[in-house]
């Protein structure tokens, strides 16, 4: 009895916690709550994912100067583990701009999360491939680490979408 009750209390640690250390804040035009991850690096890129009353959105600066101007018309070829299953997406953005942003954005629901988000849950991202308005692409592979973040906040952000509404 005394062995189940100690492998009781040890349960907790040994089990791998959901660290969802999202930033709280506030819209400033609609006053109303906004969550953030805050960013991250990756290669070629660094990323905030932020959640709105509206949006999920996957911000991305893209750091390669070459390929950095970016329209409604740019794209994101995003490869999953196995490199067999892709999505493409649109620029988000509706502006042109050389800053090399790039929004990614799902639509935010009370009641169900988006198959884009649902995607990067249920299976690793491997790749990024952007490719800017002047067609220039820059690939952005992740590691196995960057991988399992990627995931780990876009759970994270499923999970908590849904408070910000």
């Amino acid at each position: 009895m005394k062995h189940w009750f100690f492998i009781c209390l040890l349960l907790p640690a040994a089990i791998k916690a959901q660290d969802c250390n999202l930033k709280k804040d506030q819209d400033l035009l609609t006053n109303k709550p906004k969550l953030s991850t805050g960013f991250i690096e990756l290669d070629n890129a660094i990323l905030n994912i932020e959640v709105s009353g509206k949006d999920i959105d996957f911000f991305f600066v893209i750091k390669n100067k070459a390929a950095n101007c970016f329209n409604d018309e740019s794209e994101v070829l995003v490869t999953y583990e196995g490199g067999k299953l892709k999505n493409e997406y649109r620029n988000s953005t509706g502006y042109t701009n050389c800053e090399g942003v790039f929004h990614l954005v799902f639509r935010n629901s009370a009641t169900y999360t988006p198959s884009g988000l649902q995607k990067l849950i249920a299976k690793k991202a491997i790749s990024f491939l952007f490719t800017a308005s002047n067609s220039k692409t820059t690939l952005v592979a992740l590691n196995d680490a960057q991988q399992k973040i990627i995931v780990q906040l876009a759970t994270c952000i499923a999970k908590d979408a849904k408070t910000v509404l």
